[in-house]
């Protein structure tokens, strides 16, 4: 039996990032929704600067969903880092309404700047093993 071109690749890397998620932590988990809803953002400027608009849809959509995801996954009970992140996600899902809206790549480029903070400090914390709002001296 013959496969289309690119079938077998295709299946392994399903398989391949199914596993991987499987078997991350939840650091892990919060590290891969930033990474992905970053790489759809920078694929929509993409999109939007090759004035194909619908692909840009798509992918701020997925963006979108991703902050609502990692929004709702928010502990309220958890004080202040909680409370902070959440006007942080309802920010930049707004903002990626406006630019989804207006196709506009800068509105686009300073959702990346604020996710890619947050992803480093909680790269950071996920490295040293503290919980958010945890000091360490």
């Amino acid at each position: 039996m013959a496969y289309p071109a690119g079938a077998v690749e295709k299946k392994a890397l399903d398989v391949y990032a199914q596993s991987r998620v499987s078997t991350a932590s939840p650091s892990e988990l919060v590290l891969m929704m930033y990474d992905a809803a970053i790489k759809n953002m920078k694929a929509a400027s993409e999109y939007i600067a090759k004035k194909d608009f619908s692909a840009a849809n798509v992918a701020i959509t997925r963006a979108e969903d991703i902050v609502e995801e990692l929004r709702s996954s928010l502990n309220v009970d958890a004080g202040e880092v909680a409370l902070a992140l959440d006007s942080i996600y309802d920010y930049v899902y707004r903002s990626l309404i406006m630019s989804n809206v207006k196709k506009d790549a800068e509105i686009l480029s300073a959702c990346i700047k604020v996710l890619e903070q947050i992803r480093g400090a909680w790269a950071e914390l996920a490295r040293t093993g503290a919980r958010p709002g945890q000091a360490r001296g």
